[in-house]
């Protein structure tokens, strides 16, 4: 079994990350976060990267990108 850096070796599901609600569009974060509303999947799926190089890049940016995230703002801001 291959397993993320520091992950413990027990059976995991992978979804697509990727879901609709309705007609708003979503990704899921590891942190168990859902992240959207986008008008389409290709808006959800293009933001996924972004996101992912946001919340690794310096502390500085991470912080406040990570607050916004988690206030439900990440897609109508320029972060996404």
């Amino acid at each position: 079994m291959i397993c993320r850096k520091n992950e413990e070796k027990k059976v995991r599901y992978r979804t697509d990350r990727c879901f609709r609600v309705g007609n708003d569009w979503y990704f899921a974060t590891r942190e168990g976060k859902d992240i959207g509303p986008y008008k389409n999947r290709v808006a959800a799926e293009r933001a996924v990267p972004r996101y992912v190089k946001i919340m690794l890049e310096d502390k500085t940016s991470g912080i406040y990108a990570r607050r916004i995230a988690m206030e439900g703002l990440w897609a109508s801001t320029l972060y996404a």
